[in-house]
C-alpha cells in the first residue's frame, strides 16, 4: 500500500508539472491580437498586442500559425510588417475569422525555450540529465559543458510545492548549450528582441551570479549575459564586439527575493542604436523593477558568434556559475509584454505556493 501511495503521488506531481510546462510554453509562444482587416479568406491584417512595435519580432521572413476559437490557419506568409499591424497571406486552414475576431499568432521557428533544470529525475529516477522543452530540445548537460546531474554536490531535487529545483554550488554546476544562431539576438548591424526568465533562489551574501548568457573570454565571442551584479542587482548587459564596449539595464536595488525563490526576467525590444539599453525592462515576481540604462552613443549592435550558451553561468565572465537553487529557466526571441510576466509569474510561483 505505501508503494502504491509513493507511486500515485509520484505520477500526479508530473502530471501536474506538465501542466506547468505546457501553460508557460503557451505564454512563450502565443502572440494575441485581433484581425483589424480581412481582405478574404486568406488574406487579413493582424494587429498584434505589444509593449513596443518591434518587440513581438515578426517581419517580413516570417512564417506564423493564426489561431482563434473556433479555427486554425498554419503557415501564412508575413508581406508587411507596420509597427503591430501584421499582414499575413495565404496558408492552410479554416477560413479567416470575422473582422475584429481576436486570435492569436505563433511565429514558426521562433517559439520559447524552457530548460527544467531542477526536473532531471521527471519520468526516470535513474536519470543524470535533463530535456529542454519547446523549440529547442536539448539533452542537459550536453557536450557543451557541465557536471551531469549525478555529479553535482546535492543532486536530488527538493521541491517548493510542486516544483523541484537543484543547489547550484556557484563552481561546476551549470550547463552549456553548443552554439546556435536560436541564442543570438543581433548580427553586428541589427538586433531583435529577446526575453530571459529564471525561477531561482540566489544564495544571500554571494555576488556576480550569471542566470544565463552567450558571452565568452573573447571580445569575438562576447554577445550578452543576464545575471546579479556584486551589489546583487539584477542587470541585462549587451556588447557590441565592433566597437568593443558593453551597455546594459540595471536595477537600482538589490532583489528583493534574495535567499528566496523568485521569479527573474528581463525583455529587450532589439532597438539596437545609441539608446538601446532604454529599451530593456527588467521583472522580478511579475513586476517591472526601477533600473537605470547606461548607454553608449558607438553600440550598433550584438553579434551572433559561435560562443557556447550558458544556463546557470557565461563562461567569461569571472563567475563561473550561479550560487544558490535553481528550478526552471526560459528564453524566447521575442520581448515579453508586461501581462506575459504577471501570467507566468502566477503560474510559476503559484505552482510553487508562494502567491
Amino acid at each position: 500500500m505505501v508503494s502504491y501511495q509513493r507511486q500515485w503521488t509520484r505520477s500526479h506531481r508530473l502530471a501536474l508539472l506538465e501542466s506547468i510546462y505546457s501553460s508557460v510554453q503557451e505564454i512563450l509562444d502565443r502572440i494575441d491580437g485581433q484581425l483589424t482587416t480581412r481582405t478574404d479568406a486568406d488574406t487579413g491584417v493582424v494587429t498584434v498586442i505589444s509593449d513596443s512595435d518591434t518587440g513581438h519580432g515578426i517581419t517580413t521572413s516570417s512564417t506564423v500559425d493564426v489561431y482563434w476559437q473556433s479555427g486554425q490557419r498554419i503557415g501564412m506568409s508575413v508581406t508587411a510588417v507596420t509597427a503591430k499591424a501584421v499582414t499575413v497571406d495565404g496558408g492552410a486552414g479554416d477560413d479567416l475569422p470575422t473582422l475584429n475576431d481576436y486570435v492569436w499568432v505563433k511565429v514558426q521557428g521562433a517559439g520559447g525555450t524552457i530548460f527544467p533544470i531542477g526536473d532531471h529525475l521527471h519520468g526516470d529516477l535513474t536519470s543524470t540529465t535533463t530535456t529542454s522543452i519547446g523549440e529547442k530540445q536539448h539533452s542537459l548537460p550536453s557536450t557543451g559543458g557541465g557536471d551531469a546531474f549525478n555529479k553535482w554536490d546535492t543532486p536530488q531535487p527538493i521541491f517548493t510545492g510542486i516544483v523541484p529545483g537543484v543547489k547550484s554550488n556557484g563552481n561546476d554546476e551549470y550547463y552549456d548549450i553548443s552554439d546556435d544562431s536560436y541564442y543570438s539576438f543581433g548580427d553586428d548591424t541589427n538586433d531583435s528582441p529577446c526575453s530571459f526568465g529564471a525561477f531561482i533562489k540566489i544564495a544571500a551574501g554571494t555576488v556576480n551570479n550569471v542566470i544565463m548568457g552567450k558571452y565568452g573570454g573573447s571580445q569575438a565571442t562576447r554577445e550578452y549575459y543576464f545575471a546579479l551584479n556584486t551589489a546583487e542587482k539584477l542587470a541585462l548587459a549587451l556588447r557590441d564586439r565592433g566597437a568593443d564596449l558593453l551597455i546594459d539595464r540595471t536595477s537600482d536595488a538589490a532583489i528583493s527575493s534574495l535567499g528566496a525563490y523568485g521569479l527573474l526576467g528581463a525583455t529587450y525590444d532589439g532597438a539596437g542604436g545609441a539608446s538601446a539599453a532604454d529599451t530593456i525592462v527588467l521583472y522580478e515576481n511579475g513586476a517591472s523593477v526601477a533600473s537605470t540604462a547606461t548607454n553608449n552613443a558607438s553600440y550598433v549592435a550584438m553579434n551572433d558568434s559561435t560562443q557556447v550558451f550558458g544556463v546557470l553561468r557565461a563562461n567569461g565572465l569571472s563567475a563561473s556559475s550561479m550560487d544558490g537553487s535553481a528550478a526552471l529557466g526560459f528564453i524566447v526571441p521575442r520581448e515579453l509584454t508586461a501581462d506575459n510576466w504577471a501570467m507566468l509569474d502566477h503560474i510559476i510561483r503559484g505552482a510553487a505556493g508562494l502567491t
